[in-house]
């Protein structure tokens, strides 16, 4: 995938107050989930438990897609330029 966005664009959004709102809305649906999850008096089933586990690694990963993303840049940067490195000793 390109990327429109620069590591240094990312360092400053995950400091933005509109992603830290969307962080703790994030952080509020893995504590619901976790709710459901230790409801020992619950009816749920083997299923229910399977979905609520995977949304709760949704949500995992939504909260990290930021640092994710911001590393995946980084290390398509670092492989240009090393391409570019090879490319010039050839």
């Amino acid at each position: 995938m390109e990327y429109r966005s620069t590591p240094k664009m990312f360092e400053e959004f995950v400091k933005t107050s509109i992603w830290l709102d969307m962080k703790g809305e994030l952080e509020k649906w893995l504590e619901d989930i976790r709710t459901m999850l230790e409801d020992v008096e619950g009816s749920l089933d083997f299923g229910g438990l399977k979905r609520l586990q995977g949304s709760a690694d949704a949500v995992r990963n939504m909260m990290n897609l930021p640092e994710n993303v911001m590393d995946n840049i980084e290390e398509d940067n670092k492989r240009e330029r090393e391409d570019k490195e090879d490319g010039g000793k050839s």
